[in-house]
């Protein structure tokens, strides 16, 4: 009697305990979730619920898919036509491969904010800036 006791218990420690402790994820939507085994990526987790293997996965990140806004600080850019303009922008941006954002780059953020404003610089200091004049005659 004893042996089936522990047993019962034992069945009713895994039934109960282990999907109620930190080894099971019920990841939302719009997130995902990666996963290393041991410090090396495993595998990325989508919107589900999902049980790991205790002591050994962990979860390293948890990313937004959804849309995200970013702001751009403003810069002054020099134009083709030497006119000095400042510039203010907004970035949109949504993650397509998590483990490219997450493993890729150290600030994925920052790193687009980065290339955002280097490609407005770029932009404009190559087509100049065209006045528009609605009132007045411009030359």
């Amino acid at each position: 009697m004893g042996i089936g006791l522990f047993v019962v218990f034992l069945l009713l420690f895994v039934v109960v305990y282990y999907p109620c402790n930190n080894n099971s994820y019920c990841v939302p939507q719009g997130q995902q979730l990666i996963i290393e085994r041991l410090g090396k990526y495993k595998t990325t987790l989508g919107t589900s619920l999902n049980i790991l293997t205790p002591f050994v996965d962990r979860v390293a990140y948890s990313l937004s898919t959804k849309d995200q806004i970013l702001n751009v600080p403003g810069q002054d850019v020099i134009t083709k036509d030497n006119a000095l303009v400042k510039v203010n922008a907004i970035c949109f941006i949504k993650i397509i491969d998590t483990q490219k954002a997450a493993y890729g780059v150290e600030n994925y953020e920052q790193a687009t904010i980065s290339l955002v404003m280097t490609s407005l610089r770029s932009t404009i200091g190559e087509n100049g800036f065209r006045r528009k004049c609605f009132l007045q005659r411009c030359d």
